[in-house]
Parts: C-alpha cells; structure tokens; sequence
C-alpha cells in the first residue's frame, strides 16, 4: 500500500518560491530571513515586471513547475508597474489553468488604496514590509506556518489526468 502524504510533504516537494524584488537591499534581507525559516524551499529572483512575468509564462507555456507561491514587491520601482504585474501573472497563470497560486504582495506601503488594489489585482494576501532582518524573519515564520504548515498548496507541476 502506498504511503499517503502528508500536507507538509505535498507542499515542501520540488518547493520553490518566485520572490520579486527589484531592491538588492530588500532582496538580500529577503534572502537571509527566507533561508532560516524556510532552508527547503529553492529561492528564485525576479527583479523586474520583464523578469517575473518570462518566468511565470516560461512554466505555464513549457510545463515546468512553477513556484508553490510568489512573493511581489508593489513598487517596482512604481506602484502602477506592481499592480500591472499583478493582472498579467494572473492572466498568464489562468491561460495555463493555475489560477489558483497564491501571489503575497509585500510593501512598505500600508495606504488603504495600494493594499485595495492589490486584492482587485488579483493579490492572495497583502504583507506590509518590515525594515530589519529580524522582523523580516518573524513575518517568513508566519508564511511557513500559514502557506507551509496549515495550507494546502496546489500542485505546481504538470499531473498525470484523473481517471
């Protein structure tokens, strides 16, 4: 018989997470905080609109996994470009039928109107950016617990058809 998987399991196979950033700073605070709460999880960077969204077509038009979630900057470097991002990696992710993925934005920002937006955008959740690594690291905690630990993600990679 064969052993059934455990939530944990499905979520931390073939893992990764698409993090854009167009910040080296925050990208590297990103990065140290990522890497101690979530060390099975393969990091990629995106640090363009041009990037993020060749990345997310690339796996949708070639059948590659994409990442379980993607984290995205708001302001790259305007809030227009963000949001802009947000409908096209919506757009491409339904045109491969992953509608579903999870897209956390995360900003400095806590205006009313930019988190609004990113939820008609298409966001699953809107994090407001915290400056230290340490901060950093307890927010990334809380993204293992909720997406990791307690979700059930959906399956990322091409699945043989159910009978």
């Amino acid at each position: 018989m064969e052993k059934e998987l455990s939530i944990r399991d499905l979520n931390f196979r073939r893992a990764s997470v698409l993090i854009v950033e167009d910040d080296d700073d925050i990208w590297t605070i990103t990065r140290i905080a990522l890497r101690k709460e979530l060390p099975e999880i393969k990091l990629e960077r995106a640090a363009t609109y041009e990037q993020a969204l060749t990345y997310v077509t690339n796996c949708v038009t070639n059948d590659l996994p994409l990442p379980k979630l993607i984290i995205q900057d708001l302001y790259m470097p305007c809030r227009e470009d963000g949001l802009k991002l947000l409908t096209a990696i919506r757009t491409q992710l339904a045109a491969g039928a992953w509608p579903q993925l999870p897209i956390l934005v995360m900003s400095s920002s806590a205006d009313p109107v930019d988190i609004q937006s990113c939820y008609r955008h298409g966001a699953s959740s809107f994090v407001v950016k915290l400056g230290s690594i340490r901060e950093q690291s307890g927010i990334y905690q809380a993204i293992r617990t909720f997406w990791w630990e307690t979700s059930v993600l959906p399956l990322t990679e091409p699945t043989p058809a159910l009978p």
